[in-house]
């Protein structure tokens, strides 16, 4: 059907149908006076709009439903959580229902194009499947260096003040501001500004401030509201385990990167194999002839694309998964 319809389109006697069409549809539009610019604009803004709007309504009962204690399934809570380190990442004003979304065009909008080019819809369907996937590892795997120096960032101010903190958080940050990274520091003055000018409890204020600085921060969150409602004398040593943790977590991280750049140098040793092995038996010996001249050689190189996007897609995946959970266990911690 598809062969048919590109014959149909690219044939010559198409060319006199679609000049007539064209016509007709200028004629409309001037006749009656059709805003063509404004129309599409109002068209394009009304669907941005609603799928916007779609998103929001989505996140706000999925956020109720965290907050009156019902599970998700482990799957979907991760991939909620790594969606929405890229936002923190980026500081874009979109929900994880939004990505959702474009998401689920772009494999649609693959599909269509996919079929269109090698005319067979499952292998459409097994190429656009991992390529989505593969978008999605490549859009988180970007957020990573922004995530990192977050990170450390804020690991590197914790050890400043934590061995300072004596009189107060509050007064302990505001001392010690001009030492936070320009990345935080914006933040960290929101904080003092909502502790200072207004009536907002320290449990919120720190909890929003946890939420801007990511996972490294809420360990000291946890005992920073602690010790603002129930301060005793020799308490604010505890803010030193804080100083240990982070410690570990840098020489954990320090061995999880080099364990991942060797999986990554294997993954890309895979693909650079994959690869030239199609194209020996594309374009050399007696296998090109064949390739060159069947029907079948766009299947062959259908699934070599689809195998190299499963490897990189998956190797990605894995390593995301794994800093996920990381994080997970050194919240838990």
């Amino acid at each position: 059907m598809i062969r048919e319809l590109k014959l149909f389109l690219f044939s010559r006697d198409i060319f006199p149908v679609l000049l007539a069409l064209l016509s007709l549809f200028l004629f409309t539009v001037k006749y009656w006076k059709i805003d063509l610019q404004n129309k599409s604009k109002e068209m394009g803004s009304r669907t941005f709009t609603k799928l916007l709007a779609w998103g929001v309504e989505n996140n706000r009962k999925r956020v109720q439903k965290e907050r009156i204690g019902l599970k998700q399934r482990k799957v979907v809570k991760l991939y909620q959580r790594i969606l929405g380190s890229v936002i923190e990442a980026y500081e874009i004003k979109i929900t994880v229902e939004n990505f959702t979304v474009f998401f689920i065009v772009l494999w649609f909008v693959l599909v269509a194009v996919l079929y269109w080019t090698i005319e067979n819809l499952l292998m459409a369907v097994l190429i656009a499947t991992p390529a989505v996937a593969a978008v999605f590892a490549a859009i988180v795997t970007s957020s990573k260096s922004r995530i990192k120096a977050r990170d450390t960032a804020v690991m590197d101010f914790l050890d400043i003040i934590c061995p300072l903190i004596g009189r107060g958080v509050t007064a302990t940050f505001e001392r010690n501001i001009a030492a936070a990274d320009p990345r935080i520091r914006g933040h960290i003055q929101t904080y003092i500004n909502q502790r200072k000018f207004s009536t907002i409890a320290v449990e919120r204020a720190m909890d929003e401030l946890a939420e801007k600085l990511g996972p490294r921060f809420h360990e000291f969150a946890r005992k920073a509201k602690n010790y603002e409602y129930n301060a005793r004398e020799g308490d604010a040593e505890a803010f030193m385990d804080v100083v240990e943790m982070n410690k570990l977590i840098r020489m954990f991280e320090v061995r999880s990167e080099a364990l991942f750049e060797r999986k990554n140098q294997d993954m890309l040793a895979r693909i650079l194999i994959i690869i030239l092995l199609a194209l020996y038996a594309n374009y050399v010996g007696v296998s090109a002839e064949f390739m060159q001249g069947s029907g079948i050689a766009h299947i062959i190189n259908s699934v070599v694309v689809c195998f190299c996007l499963v490897i990189f897609a998956g190797n990605q995946l894995v390593q995301i998964t794994a800093r996920v959970n990381d994080d997970e266990f050194t919240e838990e911690a």
